[in-house]
């Protein structure tokens, strides 16, 4: 199961092949993830798994609920790909938890989805199932894609101007 995880990442590279793309200018993205509570239905280490295909931002999903953490995205991404950390049974059974914008900003800058959710998941995990989870992943993929090369394309304009 690691080893299909880290396929084709630098994870499974020798320094010196780094070393080769890095004087190549190769860019690299070093994608993170936490250990934390992502509600009863899935594992500690959810951030972990889907941290390379899943965006940094909040993301309103096809559910009226906002996929903050652990809600319909993250379960229908770790029950796709890891259907054997996913309780779908479980997230079935869980009611939506929505926050207000006020707390948006709360637990953006804090993290503190215990306080925020007795549950340890904002969002509605039981919606999992109405997620096209390879769309929504072409679709993260395109939008980094594109503010990779506007950046790019900031830079490269910058360096002509001086």
């Amino acid at each position: 199961m690691m080893a299909g995880m880290f396929q084709n990442t630098m994870v499974n590279m020798k320094w010196t092949d780094i070393q080769d793309c890095a004087d190549k200018s190769a860019l690299v993205l070093l994608p993170l993830g936490v250990i934390e509570e992502h509600g009863p239905h899935l594992c500690l280490g959810t951030d972990i798994y889907i941290c390379p295909i899943k965006p940094q931002t909040i993301r309103v999903s096809a559910s009226a609920y906002p996929d903050v953490h652990a809600g319909d995205i993250e379960t229908a991404t770790m029950n796709h790909f890891y259907p054997h950390l996913t309780d779908v049974q479980k997230a079935k059974s869980l009611p939506p938890v929505t926050l207000g914008e006020d707390k948006i900003m709360t637990w953006l800058l804090g993290d503190q989805t215990g306080q925020l959710s007795s549950g340890g998941y904002l969002g509605a995990p039981a919606d999992f199932d109405g997620v096209e989870t390879i769309k929504n992943i072409d679709d993260i993929a395109d939008r980094i894609s594109a503010a990779i090369l506007e950046r790019n394309e900031t830079v490269d304009a910058r360096c002509t101007n001086h």
